[in-house]
């Protein structure tokens, strides 16, 4: 799976104990409909495709990856492998796309102040890219391991509606009553189904009481 030329990059950092706060918009959304999260520096990647999943409310039954672009030269772009729907990776003849597994990488050896995105994408049909930035950094003086969404506007879009334009048809469509398919689609989403709501659990909280709660900003990102 990885590049012997790329292995020193995946080792793990002497970082303390903090916690990162996260916005995740996913790309192609207009108006945008974004997360955001609070999560400990020391989770790995499949703990944040766990918090993706939740705090977006998505299914997770599709495939999915994270990706990002080395900061230093040569500026490889490395390819996290994600695990199948069952929780199981795929036989090493079958990864050599991928430079490491998401559960061998923790969030605090891929942030930095020189690299503060990375992209994650899930379902490979749909493409629903997501940007991941790294906004602000807290201590964890509570020994915070979980993750915690605190913010975020509008609805997910439902699975497998055919991504951003998809999505944007199937929104025209349930607009206008006198659409041919209005019926169809209205039944498909559900009655309750309200683009401006958001499902997800969240616990919504201001820039002024997460620092109430976990300490001023250590770092101007």
């Amino acid at each position: 799976m990885k590049d012997a030329k790329k292995l020193h990059i995946f080792k793990e950092r002497n970082v303390p104990n903090q916690i990162y706060q996260l916005k995740i918009t996913l790309k192609g959304s207009k108006p945008p409909i974004w997360r955001r999260l609070l999560i400990s520096n020391y989770c790995t990647f499949s703990d944040l495709h766990h918090a993706i999943q939740d705090c977006f409310y998505w299914s997770d039954y599709h495939l999915h990856e994270f990706s990002y672009r080395y900061p230093e030269p040569p500026h490889w772009r490395i390819h996290m492998q994600g695990k199948y729907p069952d929780d199981t990776y795929p036989p090493e003849d079958q990864s050599d796309l991928y430079d490491i597994r998401e559960d061998q990488l923790r969030l605090c050896d891929v942030f930095s102040t020189n690299l503060k995105k990375v992209n994650y994408l899930y379902d490979f049909g749909d493409n629903w890219e997501h940007s991941i930035k790294l906004e602000k950094i807290f201590p964890n003086n509570n020994n915070f391991r979980s993750f915690l969404c605190v913010g975020g506007k509008r609805a997910t879009p439902p699975e497998d509606c055919g991504g951003p334009y998809g999505y944007q048809e199937l929104l025209e469509i349930i607009g206008n009553p006198n659409h041919p398919e209005y019926g169809e689609m209205k039944d498909w989403v559900g009655e309750d189904f309200n683009p401006q709501i958001i499902k997800s659990p969240m616990s919504k909280m201001s820039p002024k009481e997460i620092e109430q709660k976990f300490g001023p900003n250590l770092k101007e990102i």
